[in-house]
């Protein structure tokens, strides 16, 4: 599944995110693309790796930002935003789609 989300600031700043419907009644894990160009079409032409999320049931998450070193460049307020509600987009997804998901766990322990 695909999904394309748009950032606070319009089409310019947008999202792919990627994940598999096949067997998530635990967990599901994601691939999210930036979008960095588009054709005049309105078809994006080139993106590059952002982020590598995992969402487990009990509303655990792993995350792998940017590169293979896990370096992440985010570029003022805007680019924040467009992150903050991001991850929030990728938990409700999670919510919706994994089956067994448990909104009465997973508060964060600080740990």
């Amino acid at each position: 599944m695909e999904v394309l989300l748009k950032g606070v600031a319009g089409v310019s700043d947008a999202f792919l995110i990627k994940y598999d419907e096949k067997d998530i009644s635990n967990s599901i894990e994601f691939e999210v693309e930036e979008i960095t160009g588009w054709l005049t079409t309105g078809e994006i032409s080139d993106t590059e790796p952002y982020l590598k999320a995992y969402i487990k049931w009990d509303g655990c998450g792993h995350f792998w930002f940017g590169d293979e070193e896990g370096y992440l460049h985010l570029c003022g307020k805007s680019c924040i935003e467009n992150h903050i509600n991001l991850i929030k987009n990728l938990w409700e997804i999670a919510e919706n789609k994994i089956t067994n998901y448990d909104k009465g766990v997973g508060a964060c322990s600080g740990t």
